[in-house]
């Protein structure tokens, strides 16, 4: 049995279900992780029994919204925690929406719950993930123009603040509105990772305020995105005795096969 959770993007909606049947479709294969999140009671700590990792528990908000501590090798104590986020789809004045209130407040209460760090995973980036750009005139080789709210403006990858073999293929497609999060996972203490996927032809990761911020490309052949050997799955490797820094990279199907 593989462990494996899921959160939700923009386009699963399209589908004609809606996320707490989706959820409970997941759960029918072992191994899953996502928490029965329909009468959700954030603070209490719930076992996933048929996770088949032993005493495992989550902490739920609504479906796509939870936290999964992360214990060392002998299930002593938690070493950190993995949240997942479900960031929303569309705004109704245009874009792409935020993560709902209930999301935003369990992502303040969930350091307090978890006791230790966390890394977040969502689907749509946070308006910071501009941070780790350069604004260039767009004239400039590899320049890209920016999404919407940043679409004035032509961009590349700031060598300075991203790790190599980084590379921007398409504007960040963030919110309109900054709903706040970023400042909520830097003023809590209790986050040192955020990543997200939605843009398909991004594949960066830098550091902003504190924070790795991260972007992984399409891994599916399915909908646009970079050239076919480009497309990747983004592998995670933590240490026990740094879990707050861990390697990543992305494993490109031109690699792979």
């Amino acid at each position: 049995v593989i462990p494996f959770a899921v959160t939700y993007g923009n386009h699963d909606f399209q589908c004609g279900l809606d996320t707490d049947q989706m959820d409970a479709l997941y759960r029918e294969f072992p191994g899953c992780l996502n928490p029965e999140a329909t009468v959700a009671q954030p603070e209490r700590a719930r076992s996933l029994a048929g996770s088949g990792l032993m005493g495992q528990t989550a902490f739920a908000s609504e479906p796509g919204t939870f936290a999964l501590p992360v214990n060392d090798a002998n299930g002593d104590h938690s070493v950190m925690g993995i949240v997942l986020l479900n960031s929303g789809d569309y705004a109704q004045e245009g874009g792409y929406g935020n993560p709902s209130a209930q999301g935003l407040r369990f992502i303040r209460q969930a350091p307090r719950l978890l006791g230790v760090k966390s890394i977040i995973f969502q689907h749509i980036p946070l308006p910071q993930f501009y941070s780790l750009l350069k604004a260039v005139p767009s004239t400039t080789a590899y320049a890209i123009q920016g999404y919407r709210g940043y679409d004035k403006q032509c961009y590349v990858l700031n060598t300075a603040k991203t790790l190599p073999g980084s590379y921007l293929g398409e504007g960040i497609s963030c919110p309109d509105n900054d709903c706040g999060e970023f400042d909520m996972l830097k003023e809590s203490e209790g986050y040192y990772a955020v990543f997200a996927g939605h843009d398909h032809r991004n594949g960066f990761v830098g550091h902003d305020q504190g924070i790795m911020l991260g972007a992984t490309p399409t891994c599916g052949f399915g909908s646009y995105g970079p050239a076919p050997r480009k497309r990747a799955a983004r592998m995670f490797e933590f240490d026990i005795r740094h879990p707050y820094n861990p390697r990543t990279q992305l494993l490109e199907f031109g690699d792979l096969v």
